[in-house]
């Protein structure tokens, strides 16, 4: 129990690092009340983050405001938007558009990114099979997917006006979470993320690891390693073999990584790992291939790759992978392998 308190306290204080110093926006839709997020706040605060809350006008807000001044958590109340000291409340008039009015704000602050809160949990599909509705929640989307679905004959429980507004916004990144205690805490600081992200547009990257992704790499190993899919890495053990390790990013964010490891003529593809909120978004292929690109270039003949994981397998398989006997693999590769694990390996001529 205390090292499990330390790993969440550590990835507390990782991602507290991480945002340090950044702005944010985040509305409260529907008069939602400020008291069901005052726990996140502190936290942000804590962490040096700047915000600033934009809500509806009500008679509370401003004692509100005065309140958690009293009780040591200072904030100001504004009722027009003027350049404060984060953090502030501010209270946009009836008559305008709480989107449209916190969007100027966060383009005046130069904010890198608007919470929405709301009843919504973020945007969430609805399935139907066997006259019985599955759902899923929409963790990463960019705009031209959620115009998709608006089009779509797709069943979301987002209302689609919001969401055409949130469209028509250039340059904002959105996160759209329920107005609940620890919504926030969780999508800035946990590494599975919360509700839904949306960005305006993003940039795809695959490139060498560096030593700045040595923290961020070994976060995302962490899951893999606790299921039992991944072989269990030290971040110094990452830092020593980082010129092995490949990253995958968007919008220059580090979302997946995999390393190739060398015995002779044969390389293997290891330590597959992905952020949850982008998993089966393509960043696993996107990582083995430029890992057999690199193969190539070393003129190697093979690749081989093993895991428990079946998701896996199936990526192997559709790179034109086959499944081979593990005692057939690299001797150098058999001498640290334990056997008994339920794994498969897959290889493929180069």
């Amino acid at each position: 129990m205390k090292d499990q308190r330390l790993l969440e306290a550590n990835e507390l204080f990782y991602y507290a690092w991480k945002f340090r110093d950044s702005k944010f926006v985040i509305i409260l839709s529907e008069k939602n009340s400020i008291s069901k997020i005052i726990d996140d706040l502190r936290v942000l605060q804590t962490s040096k983050i700047n915000f600033n809350v934009v809500c509806e006008q009500s008679s509370k807000i401003k004692e509100v405001a005065k309140q958690l001044t009293d009780r040591g958590f200072p904030i100001q109340y504004c009722t027009d938007f003027t350049p404060v000291t984060s953090p502030a409340i501010y209270v946009h008039k009836n008559n305008q558009n709480i989107i449209d009015y916190s969007c100027e704000i966060a383009k005046k602050l130069n904010a890198e990114r608007i919470f929405y809160l709301s009843k919504y949990p973020g945007i969430e599909i609805r399935h139907k099979a066997d006259d019985k509705k599955n759902t899923e929640i929409k963790s990463y989307l960019s705009f031209l997917e959620v115009e998709e679905l608006i089009n779509s004959d797709t069943e979301i429980s987002f209302p689609k006006e919001i969401l055409k507004n949130l469209l028509s916004k250039e340059n904002t990144e959105f996160s759209l979470l329920k107005c609940e205690r620890g919504s926030l805490f969780k999508e800035i600081f946990s590494h599975e993320g919360h509700g839904t992200l949306i960005t305006e547009k993003y940039s795809i990257n695959t490139r060498q690891a560096v030593n700045s992704d040595i923290i961020s790499i070994h976060r995302m190993l962490k899951p893999s390693i606790d299921a039992g899919w991944v072989l269990d890495i030290t971040e110094d053990k990452i830092a020593e073999l980082i010129g092995q390790f490949f990253v995958y990013t968007i919008n220059s964010k580090v979302v997946a990584a995999a390393m190739i490891q060398d015995y002779g003529d044969t390389v293997e593809l290891a330590k597959f790992c992905t952020i949850p909120r982008f998993q089966g978004r393509g960043g696993a292929r996107k990582l083995a291939g430029k890992l057999i690109e690199e193969a190539k270039l070393k003129k190697k003949t093979k690749v081989f790759s093993l895991s428990t994981n079946e998701a896996m397998w199936n990526l192997f398989i559709s790179l034109g992978m086959q499944e081979v006997d593990r005692n057939k693999l690299p001797t150098a590769w058999l001498k640290n392998y334990d056997l008994n694990r339920n794994s498969k390996a897959f290889q493929k001529k180069l």
